[in-house]
């Protein structure tokens, strides 16, 4: 069940949580921003037995982590689970530790550090009573259930027997797409819209000191500088030189955009925005309500 996340990404899905809330203080550009998904993980047991495995056996790089966890810590997956979560792990510390050949103290340091990733959540007692095929499921369904979960993450079968909702094999993945190239998209997107709020003001700043140095003009220096404006409009030869550094001007900046559109990094951008858009759909059409949180609440 555990999978691994091995490429670099151009930003760290990490920063996805510091530029959402960062969001939160540029409410005039909430609709540009749009919304992020959040996904709602019941974590079984034996995925997290799983995680621990691989962190104390398989890893060799200690900076590598797994799909759950990366998306996890980019906020698009919260990770849920009943209390009783930590009694099946702490009874298999020693199990962990033996079967991977390390100190189950080695297990415990690394359970402690992605215990703290999880919500956990106890069920009400109130739940009708059911049939389980396993008993110790039950707390796990009830989760689900009472915290308005959109999967179980697990491999053991008895949840699709009980008819829980399972994460499909291989959406963590697309998760952690999701995570990675939301995050690069949205900070292109901050940046942009630093820049339309910080030039706009710039040419409003501009436009304001222009029109206050032409009021404090004397009356005569008005007339004098409105004929001249009149006199290099009118004028054949300075019309057309007006005319011409305007199709210079603008020939400039098509190439300046053409250039930049066939730059490498432009062409990351349009990569990333696709893979956002095509994993956001696969999300969306995976979840068993489509919903999404609103970046900004």
């Amino acid at each position: 069940m555990t999978a691994v996340a091995i490429t670099s990404p151009i930003i760290r899905s990490d920063t996805l949580p510091q530029l959402r809330r960062l969001v939160e203080k540029l409410p005039a550009l909430r609709e540009f921003f749009g919304d992020v998904l959040e996904v709602i993980l019941v974590l079984d047991a034996c995925c997290v037995q799983g995680e621990l495995r691989w962190r104390v056996g398989a890893r060799k790089n200690p900076a590598a982590r797994t799909y759950l966890h990366e998306t996890i810590v980019s906020g698009v997956v919260v990770a849920i689970a009943p209390a009783f979560l930590e009694a099946e792990i702490q009874e298999h510390i020693g199990d962990i530790a033996e079967e991977e050949g390390v100190p189950a103290e080695r297990v415990r340091e690394e359970w402690e550090q992605f215990r703290v990733l999880i919500r956990f959540y106890d069920p009400s007692s109130s739940t009708p009573p059911r049939d389980y095929v396993d008993p110790e499921d039950a707390d796990y369904i009830q989760v689900l259930e009472q915290a308005s979960g959109d999967f179980v993450y697990t491999s053991d079968p008895h949840f699709t027997e009980m008819g829980a909702r399972v994460m499909p094999a291989g959406l963590d993945r697309v998760l952690r797409a999701y995570a990675r190239s939301t995050t690069v998209i949205l900070t292109v997107k901050l940046g942009s819209g630093f820049a339309m709020v910080v030039g706009g003001h710039m040419i409003y700043g501009l436009a304001i000191l222009v029109a206050d140095f032409v009021r404090k003009l004397p009356p005569f220096l008005k007339v004098l500088l409105g004929a001249a404006a009149a006199i290099a409009l009118l004028h054949p030869d300075s019309r057309k030189r007006i005319i011409q550094f305007t199709q210079k001007l603008l020939q400039n900046v098509r190439v300046g955009v053409s250039s930049a559109l066939s730059s490498e990094g432009i062409r990351s951008l349009v990569d990333e925005a696709s893979l956002a858009a095509s994993s956001r759909k696969a999300i969306m059409d995976a979840l068993p309500l489509k919903k999404g949180s609103r970046l900004v609440t």
